[in-house]
């Protein structure tokens, strides 16, 4: 019983608290929501907001597996190390687009949702200062029309009209959920994807009835890379003395 009892004390001291961070190999951003789990177990934990976790294992010859959607997984020995920081690397799928939902990343080949993704660089080609008014005629089943007031943001209907009211479709902005995109910069604009079924309101709910814009904005990156472009537009009446051509009273009535 004495041997017993020594040899038990001794297998719990070998157990230790593994702590530390996991970033972005590239940005250096932390990431949150990481899978950290003890590799043969079904226990482990998951990053903070601030991406720290905190671990027991149960021997210092332990492995941890660190994973994350739109990363590589990775799989570390412990070693009897206590911290462990984590770099991991976002993962690269030669000629496959990789589609975001509100749920994951998948594969374009993989999908069964109708989902357009929008050529960016092509759109931003165009000397407009919106984003709708650049996503005319670059994604199928998205009509853009506009009133023709000055500074009037167009309209967007993703698969014509099916409904009265607000038939609007819901934007998307880097996961946060809003009713336009009036004052977002086109510049800032990094990837743009069309959810164009039913399949929308499984994850967005009834907002979705109408269609759903996903934008991802550019982040910083590690190294320092300055681009600068600018346009201008300007409009000048015909008739300085009357801008818009009107007839005066007297030519109405020369006109009746």
């Amino acid at each position: 019983m004495v041997m017993l009892g020594f040899i038990a004390n001794t297998a719990f001291g070998q157990s230790l608290t593994v702590s530390g961070t996991v970033t972005d190999e590239l940005s250096g951003d932390t990431l949150l929501g990481v899978n950290i789990m003890i590799v043969g177990t079904s226990s482990g934990t998951v990053t903070d907001l601030d991406g720290n976790y905190t671990l027991t294992v149960p021997g210092p010859d332990t492995e941890l597996r660190f994973s994350y959607i739109g990363y590589e997984t990775l799989v570390v020995s412990v070693d009897g190390r206590t911290t462990i920081n984590i770099e991991l690397r976002p993962s690269a799928i030669l000629g496959e687009d990789l589609i975001v939902t509100g749920y994951y990343t998948q594969r374009r080949i993989d999908l069964t949702g109708s989902i357009s993704v929008a050529d960016v660089p092509q759109m931003q080609r165009i000397a407009e200062s919106s984003v709708n008014r650049q996503l005319q005629g670059q994604v199928s089943g998205v009509t853009v029309s506009q009133s023709g007031q000055p500074g009037d943001e167009p309209s967007v209907r993703i698969r014509g009209v099916g409904n009265f009211g607000n038939v609007n479709p819901l934007y998307v902005i880097d996961g946060v959920p809003t009713s336009g995109i009036g004052d977002l910069n086109p510049r800032d604009v990094e990837t743009l994807q069309v959810l164009k079924d039913a399949s929308a309101a499984s994850i967005y709910g009834a907002r979705a009835s109408n269609g759903v814009i996903i934008i991802t904005t550019k982040q910083g990156r590690q190294g320092l890379n300055v681009t600068f472009d600018t346009y201008v537009g300007y409009e000048t009446p015909r008739h300085h003395g009357n801008a818009w051509n009107i007839a005066s009273p007297m030519e109405m009535a020369e006109l009746e």
